[in-house]
């Protein structure tokens, strides 16, 4: 009655980005193969909604790129880049957040962008191109007075609709304040430069390891958090001892080495420093030089090493005769 016969083909799906494609039906009379006819049919890939350039159906995961490092100041900014793995047929959102020490104090817990003159806050999450282009956000670098080891902040990004879907860097910030200085013997009036020189007598008594000018300064720093006094090439006999120590700081003596803690100011270190003798108990003292190498630390930075040089005299006991009266009866 010539009707028709409709016939469905099956399309399938691919992760392959390509060319919108035909394809061709043939009906042949099987009883004669002279009779046939043929139509064909258009496959459209099935590209991104956010990104024609691939397949719907590629996705991909979130990667984190950083590893700047950038020194402490309020002008200062930590670069990273926040972006997909491979183009994908859409976009994806991703919420930002900071991770580490003394956020808020050394870094701002903020986001920005960079334009190349101005940076702008952004807010988070943010949005990752389908294509695959990259994102950078900027973290604002704050100075402080405050000495301290080089430390690492990290940035995660983390995928909306996955989380799973998550990445993070790292930046470091590098320390920009100074270490303290020491000297000695602050008007060289037994050494050059930080150092101080005093001579011990045997059975004279302990003698300071430092005049009572020794100096501390600290540009960016008001306390001293520890020293190091060490006595580096000690002899049978040598004593090194604490005195009468300034409120707040304690001293530990183990061998040849005095290590004096706790936080206190500048002056009251000094005052420490200065309370820190030598003496040797032997009746026959060893007269090399003793070199006492001292170092102070801000909680951040260790300062110069400073030399207190100590020269040692030996004493000639005095030799007592005993006469002896022998009377003798012939």
């Amino acid at each position: 009655d010539g009707s028709g016969v409709d016939v469905y083909i099956n399309v399938l799906d691919d992760l392959v980005t390509e060319a919108d494609e035909n394809f061709t039906l043939t009906a042949t009379n099987t009883a004669d193969a002279t009779d046939t006819a043929n139509a064909q049919a258009t496959i459209e890939d099935d590209r991104g909604g956010d990104n024609p350039d691939v397949d719907e159906d590629i996705t991909a995961s979130i990667e984190v790129l950083g590893g700047d490092v950038v020194t402490e100041d309020d002008a200062s900014y930590a670069k990273f880049t926040v972006q997909l793995s491979n183009p994908a047929g859409y976009d994806v959102d991703a919420n930002l957040a900071l991770s580490g020490l003394d956020i808020g104090s050394d870094y701002e817990n903020a986001f920005y962008s960079f334009d190349g003159t101005n940076y702008t806050p952004i807010s988070s999450p943010i949005t990752l191109p389908a294509d695959g282009s990259g994102v950078d956000v900027y973290i604002n670098v704050l100075d402080d007075l405050v000495t301290e080891a080089d430390e690492q902040f990290t940035l995660t990004a983390t995928n909306t609709a996955d989380a799973t879907d998550t990445a993070s860097a790292q930046a470091t910030i590098l320390d920009n304040d100074q270490p303290p200085t020491l000297d000695l013997d602050s008007n060289d009036s037994t050494d050059t430069g930080a150092n101080y020189q005093v001579n011990f007598t045997e059975n004279g008594g302990a003698v300071a390891i430092a005049d009572l000018d020794s100096s501390i300064t600290d540009v960016d720093d008001s306390n001293i958090e520890s020293a190091t006094i060490t006595l580096t090439n000690g002899q049978v006999g040598d004593v090194l001892a604490a005195g009468l120590l300034p409120a707040g700081i304690t001293a530990s003596v183990v061998g040849n080495v005095v290590t004096l803690s706790g936080s206190a100011t500048l002056a009251s270190y000094e005052t420490a420093i200065e309370s820190i003798t030598f003496n040797n108990t032997s009746e026959n003292p060893n007269t090399t030089d003793r070199i006492i190498e001292v170092v102070v630390n801000d909680g951040g930075k260790s300062s110069n090493i400073a030399i207190a040089k100590i020269t040692v005299d030996a004493v000639t006991d005095a030799i007592t005769d005993l006469d002896e009266n022998v009377n003798t009866n012939e």
